[in-house]
């Protein structure tokens, strides 16, 4: 695959996904550190250096998985024969999804970020919130009353969601390891450095929508 430069937005994308990592993982890199970063092998590189722990080859993925399982178990959530395809809607019933969800947060001991509404709720929200952006530069107080409650409004609906973000036990797996990959692993001061390099590549791809070959190909600078 031909390599290609990252345009302006993409670039912007790249620069909130890694603030964002930055923030999740406890880390932070100068602006000498990154301005020799030409490319997402680069990046993932430098920032596994960051976590100066003992090289384990065991699987981060697999401990997720069976450390999600134990926990749904404890729960009496299913059953055993849970499998990385098992459907969440299924094993979570829409009646008491947010009470289960935070049950199993509290087991884990992090926030899974997993719920949201439904899809129409949110474009909803996008729509509103361009319409407080136009009407500021008309009528600046109506702007701003309207902006409150949307802010409180949609605030209290997204807390309230009740859709998954992944449709399987898989998925989960995949988005509590991305974004927790250390608190899933058995000896938390370990890491697999082959494997947290492509949950890296798996976070900026994700948060830039962007597919990870072509994210692999690409150059920042």
């Amino acid at each position: 695959m031909k390599n290609s430069k990252l345009d302006r937005e993409e670039l912007e994308d790249l620069d909130y996904s890694f603030q964002e990592f930055e923030k999740q993982y406890g880390i932070h890199f100068n602006q000498d550190e990154l301005n020799s970063i030409e490319n997402i092998e680069e990046l993932t590189e430098a920032i596994s250096n960051k976590f100066d722990y003992e090289n384990s080859s065991d699987c981060a993925s697999q401990q997720a998985f069976y450390k999600l399982r134990n926990v749904l178990d404890k729960l009496n959530i299913g059953n055993q024969n849970i499998k990385p395809s098992t459907d969440l809607a299924e094993l979570i019933p829409k009646n008491n999804r947010i009470h289960k969800v935070k049950e199993i947060e509290t087991e884990l001991g992090f926030e899974l970020n997993v719920l949201q509404p439904k899809n129409w709720i949110f474009y909803s929200a996008i729509f509103l919130w361009i319409g407080v952006i136009l009407l500021f530069f008309f009528h600046f107080f109506y702007a701003l009353i309207l902006a409150i409650f949307n802010y409180y409004f949609f605030g209290f609906i997204f807390k309230k969601g009740k859709e998954f973000k992944v449709s399987t036990v898989e998925g989960l797996v995949n988005k509590v390891v991305m974004e927790n990959y250390f608190r899933v692993r058995r000896t938390s001061n370990t890491i697999n450095k082959i494997e947290f390099k492509k949950v890296v590549l798996e976070w900026f791809s994700d948060r830039m929508d962007m597919d990870k070959e072509e994210l692999k190909s690409a150059k920042f600078i």
